[in-house]
């Protein structure tokens, strides 16, 4: 059996995005989100993942499409785990084509598990030849045309309002939290700045959010994380910045919600 393995990179074309080529085994992504679309196609195996209270399989030759702070997971269903090729786009790529072929709404994908064989190979192509030497024009222009197969192809309407939308309380729960995500916040301190108890504040940011308020509070931890490494800092100095204990701590978190360490995301957004 091969062994898990993760090549990730940056790609400056279009504005920029990160790809990432994985086989997982025992791997398995803790509930997340992205800032921007991330998408990508299953080459073999199988892959689960929850997503908006569903379990849902991807398995090879489909496509996996995941909106923007939508909170989802990944592992692996069966032993031999899952190889895919990802796309994460920086937060506006995707909108920006969009509104270049005309569409006035922001992308909405009904389907987080889609079946489309044209684009399949195209995605798969694209990801495949950005690994090596394409020029400028070609690795602009072959992607531009990528992502807009995938709007024309995929994208339907209007993305729905969520289930359960932020209330007052869970809002400043969320700003409060936004603002001092480095330190070391109590629920009791946070549900006081809510004006909510403990229990009745934990209740309904779960609901509300999609996760408790320690994991968001990780979540937010790991993005600027995410941030200060494509800004150069080294990451012993990023773990303290951001309130984790050391550099083992940033490394255990931060590769369950990317799939790669922090030395190797740092590698690729700072060549």
């Amino acid at each position: 059996m091969p062994a898990e393995s993760a090549r990730f990179w940056h790609e400056e074309a279009l504005g920029g995005f990160d790809l990432l080529s994985a086989h997982y085994i025992t791997h398995s992504f803790a509930p997340h989100s992205h800032e921007g679309y991330t998408f990508g196609i299953l080459e073999q195996g199988v892959e689960a993942f929850r997503h908006q209270g569903s379990r849902l399989h991807a398995s090879a030759e489909q496509i996996v499409l995941v909106h923007p702070d939508v909170i989802h997971t990944g592992y692996a269903p069966l032993e031999d785990g899952w190889t895919y090729r990802m796309y994460y786009l920086a937060d506006g790529v995707l909108e920006r084509v969009a509104r270049e072929l005309g569409l006035r709404n922001a992308p909405y994908f009904p389907d987080p598990v889609m079946n489309d064989p044209l684009l399949y190979r195209e995605l798969a192509a694209l990801h495949r030849d950005l690994e090596g030497p394409l020029s400028p024009l070609e690795r602009e222009g072959r992607a531009l045309a990528a992502f807009s197969r995938l709007l024309l192809r995929q994208a339907r309407g209007v993305r729905p309002p969520p289930a359960a939308v932020d209330s007052g309380a869970v809002r400043v729960a969320r700003d409060y939290l936004e603002a001092h995500y480095a330190r070391g916040v109590t629920l009791e301190e946070l549900a006081r700045a809510a004006g909510l108890s403990p229990f009745h504040l934990s209740r309904r940011f779960h609901l509300e959010v999609g996760l408790p308020p320690h994991a968001y509070q990780t979540l937010l931890r790991v993005r600027q994380a995410s941030r200060l490494l494509r800004a150069g800092l080294a990451p012993a100095q990023v773990a303290l910045e951001v309130g984790f204990a050391d550099q083992s701590h940033l490394t255990r978190v931060f590769r369950r919600h990317h799939g790669v360490t922090p030395a190797l995301y740092a590698r690729a957004r700072t060549f």
